[in-house]
């Protein structure tokens, strides 16, 4: 029998401030009873890794959430979107094995359910996997093995998941007994986080893409991104263009010149050659671009990436006037390539020719070498024959 299952489950990797009001730890939640957010219950998990409780996520707001104990990272909320007042809102068990989410100032109006046993139903929402016995903490409820569904997804205490299609992803520390968390990070990317005890901090132990500037919407719309050892992703605006939003480059670009529908008045910033399809572009007032290997024009540039691998070739549609403007408007088009283990061309330069001149100097100390000891040889000998005489 495999390993039990875990369940997709919404993450806020952030704490909220707790309720002023004295923290009552339980270890049970029982059928017919109700967890009331003036009162901050928190259910603790048979081992004190999990908690569960209601959390204020702003001014008189609260979610019903689940986090790790330690870190108080946040996994799993109930009510992300709907938080709910600060006042008589509860959280109720039923014998039926319903959870039931209500909100006191909206007429007791169902907020959240699970409208069933199944813990399938807790599986929406959400954007972390974690662990099968998180459920358990919920609910204080611990099932065997043979109650999950395999043909969805496993994700074993090991560090190896396997989907049903048979894709198996393990993680760089497999085999160790840690907690861990697969999250649909804010940047688009899946990564799986390791708790490590020693540095009471979460560490990536796998990711999806290991080139964040193939995932869509990377910088935005009109922006291009390019990745530079060293730093990771970075986000740049072609010419004619200006940042959105100068504290968040990732925010796109936006057209700081105007453009013409007339062609006589338009050209292109060509990073190759034009082919004929820049006179379609020209006539048409919607079109911003165009790209060599596709015959159709582009109203809005997303997803732009440079890099050396590409074949393909953008033709930014900009007014004459503008690119007459630029002493070279294709300087910052040029491939950025900085990071360790490379020399500016200054640097090699000066190594090359230090290292000549070394080779030159040594090579001279050993002909001036050879030549003294030849002219010493030479002297022995006139003074030997000198002496014979």
């Amino acid at each position: 029998m495999g390993s039990p299952p875990f369940f997709l489950l919404l993450s806020f990797v952030f704490s909220f401030p707790l309720s002023a009001s004295p923290i009552v730890v339980i270890s049970r939640f029982n059928t017919g009873t109700s967890l009331f957010v003036e009162k901050p219950d928190i259910l603790i998990s048979p081992n004190g890794d999990f908690s569960a409780g209601f959390y204020s996520v702003g001014d008189n707001a609260y979610c019903f959430a689940i986090w790790f104990s330690n870190s108080r990272t946040v996994v799993w909320m109930a009510n992300r979107d709907n938080p709910v007042n600060g006042k008589h809102s509860k959280l109720s068990l039923f014998d039926t094995g319903n959870l039931i989410l209500t909100d006191a100032t909206k007429l007791n109006v169902t907020v959240w359910a699970t409208n069933t046993v199944s813990l399938s139903s807790l599986s929406f929402n959400n954007d972390n996997l974690l662990r099968f016995f998180i459920m358990a903490l919920m609910f204080l409820i611990f099932i065997g093995l043979e109650d999950y569904n395999s043909s969805t997804l496993v994700f074993n205490s090991l560090g190896n998941l396997s989907p049903s299609d048979d894709f198996t992803i393990m993680s760089t520390d497999y085999g160790a007994m840690l907690h861990r968390r697969l999250t649909l990070d804010y940047d688009g990317n899946i990564r799986l986080y390791s708790w490590e005890e020693e540095r009471q901090s979460w560490v990536v132990s796998w990711q999806a893409i290991q080139r964040p500037c193939i995932i869509a919407g990377a910088c935005g719309a009109n922006s291009f991104c390019s990745y530079v050892i060293g730093y990771g992703r970075k986000c740049s605006c072609p010419s004619g263009y200006k940042m959105k939003n100068r504290s968040d480059w990732a925010d796109g670009c936006e057209l700081e010149v105007e453009l013409s529908c007339k062609e006589n008045e338009s050209g292109f910033l060509m990073l190759s050659h034009v082919d004929f399809y820049s006179d379609l572009c020209l006539a048409a007032c919607d079109c911003i671009a165009f790209e060599y290997n596709f015959t159709r024009r582009l109203t809005r540039l997303l997803n732009g990436y440079r890099s050396p691998e590409l074949n393909g070739d953008v033709y930014l549609k900009l007014p004459k006037s503008y690119i007459l403007s630029h002493h070279n408007p294709l300087e910052e088009f040029n491939l950025n390539c900085p990071g360790d283990g490379t020399l500016p061309s200054g640097k090699k330069s000066t190594e090359k020719f230090m290292l000549w001149f070394a080779c030159g100097v040594g090579g001279l100390e050993i002909i001036s070498f050879f030549l003294a000891w030849f002219l010493l040889m030479k002297t022995q000998k006139i003074r030997c024959c000198q002496a014979s005489l």
